[in-house]
C-alpha cells in the first residue's frame, strides 16, 4: 500500500512542531526548548540551526527538545 511509516510520520510531526516553535507561530518561548547555534553568518544549511547539548542519560535523549535537533539541523534553508 506504500504508506508512510509511523517513524517518518512522527519525525515529520516533530519537525513541523519545531518550525512552529522556532518561528514563534506557537505561543511558546523557544528558549524553553532550544538554544540557537551562535557561530556567525557562515552556517552550512540554514540560519535557524539549533545547538545540541550533551546528554548523559538515555531518558534525556528522548525528550522532544533533544531528539529533533540533529534532524532539524540537516534540513536545507
Amino acid at each position: 500500500m506504500q504508506l508512510t511509516t509511523l517513524e517518518k510520520r512522527r519525525l515529520r510531526g516533530d519537525l513541523v512542531e519545531t518550525y512552529e516553535i522556532v518561528t514563534n507561530k506557537e505561543n511558546i518561548d523557544s528558549a524553553q526548548f532550544f538554544g540557537f547555534t551562535d557561530t556567525g553568518h557562515d552556517l552550512k544549511g540554514h540560519t535557524l540551526k539549533l545547538s545540541q547539548s550533551r546528554n548523559i542519560s538515555r531518558v534525556r535523549r528522548m525528550f522532544f527538545s533533544q531528539r529533533v535537533v540533529s534532524d532539524w539541523n540537516r534540513l536545507p534553508q
